[in-house]
């Protein structure tokens, strides 16, 4: 019997939608371009529109290492003095103008799909922490609190960081005393290091000497229905990750994607 979430419903239509209208606005910049100028000024134009997508792609590559993003860079570096050189009438760099395209709409779109992958898994995460805690006061606070104590070395706790990274489920950051485990509402944007700070997202901490603490932000907390005992929540969010850091050290981590996923 599926156990009734204690979490607010998501509203996932309003990220698709936002996500339709950011690609049909793409689209309809470079209609309104064309119709609106000169030939000449509109190439140059759509060049520095290139341009401008080959340096956030440059920036992407340089700070995720992703190796699919490179010929994405490439392909959009030529359209881009194509326009500049105003030869986008020969066929060969239609043909080449369109599968860059292409290839940058369906970049975009794998990156739309990976913030609602780690959202469902977050939100999944959430309903966990929430199951054993059945109070209701002492709601939020801002500091962090602790869940116990872990036995690991360096090397297990780096590889089960980043086999959560590679699982979309959190980001790591390495620091001298420990390893943060941030849950970013903006999964590309903490990522690449675009704005704020880690701090400002739900996350469990690590430390090398075994001691483990965790924080769920205001934003967070009041996706819950009622306003759940804070210390006792955060207490069992660092609990989950002691129980799957467990797993991940005897070589099941399919164990801990199946627990998510469910």
């Amino acid at each position: 019997m599926k156990q009734a979430t204690k979490l607010k419903p998501t509203h996932w239509g309003r990220a698709i939608v936002f996500g339709v209208f950011g690609l049909a606005l793409f689209v309809s910049v470079f209609a309104i371009i064309r119709m609106m100028m000169a030939e000449r000024t509109a190439d140059v134009l759509c060049g520095f529109i290139y341009l401008g997508l080959t340096a956030f792609l440059l920036f992407v590559w340089i700070k995720g290492k992703q190796v699919y993003v490179f010929p994405i860079i490439l392909m959009n570096l030529i359209v881009a003095l194509n326009f500049f050189v105003g030869l986008q009438r020969i066929t060969v760099m239609t043909v080449f103008t369109v599968i860059s395209t292409v290839c940058l709409f369906a970049l975009f779109i794998h990156m739309f799909f990976v913030f609602l992958k780690h959202s469902a898994r977050f939100r999944r995460i959430l309903e966990l922490a929430a199951r054993p805690v059945d109070e209701a006061k002492n709601g939020f606070t801002q500091r962090p609190y602790p869940s116990g104590k872990a036995v690991y070395s360096k090397g297990e706790i780096l590889g089960f960081a980043e086999f959560l990274k590679s699982s979309l489920i959190s980001i790591p950051f390495v620091e001298s005393n420990g390893i943060t485990l941030a849950f970013p509402e903006d999964w590309q944007g903490r990522l690449y290091d675009m704005h704020g700070s880690y701090l400002d997202d739900t996350r469990v901490i690590f430390q090398f000497n075994g001691q483990v603490s965790a924080h769920i932000t205001e934003k967070n907390y009041k996706k819950y229905q009622e306003e759940l005992t804070f210390d006792q929540l955060c207490s069992s969010l660092g609990n989950i990750f002691i129980e799957f850091m467990e797993l991940y050290k005897n070589g099941e981590g399919d164990r801990i994607l199946e627990k998510i996923k469910r």
